[in-house]
């Protein structure tokens, strides 16, 4: 018969890798784990002039993933206008990104920009912008 101090061993060699693997793996008190996302097309706007997302102030950059849209947060494009014809105030684009969704945020490591589709002929090159 095995003594107490053996079975608390053998117990705690099964147990021990199961608590470790779900103590790494499972989501933290900081909310749900990140979801990466690599090489992926995406739609990107405005946070508040395109998407029309609650509680969003100013011009953020936003984005949209199966149906569900985040502030972007990261490597975004620094040289964009934002309300040129072709800007992300004006229509949605499309992107490609490395990044990770975590908290309900995409922050991007790699946001590339994609040349804009469907920019009205007529359109103003700037156009008047007041929140």
């Amino acid at each position: 018969m095995k003594r107490p101090r053996e079975n608390f061993r053998h117990f705690a060699r099964l147990l021990l890798p199961w608590v470790l693997v779900l103590a790494l793996t499972g989501p933290g008190c900081g909310g749900d784990a990140p979801i990466p996302i690599e090489g992926q097309t995406i739609t990107v706007a405005c946070g508040q002039c395109v998407f029309e997302m609650e509680g969003v102030e100013g011009c953020p950059w936003a984005a949209e993933i199966d149906g569900v849209r985040y502030l972007v947060q990261g490597a975004v494009p620094q040289q964009h206008q934002s309300h040129a014809v072709d800007g992300i105030c004006r229509m949605e684009r499309q992107a490609v990104v490395d990044g990770v969704i975590r908290d309900e945020i995409l922050v991007v490591s790699r946001m590339e920009l994609l040349p804009a589709e469907g920019v009205p002929e007529d359109a103003d090159e700037l156009h008047e912008h007041v929140h």
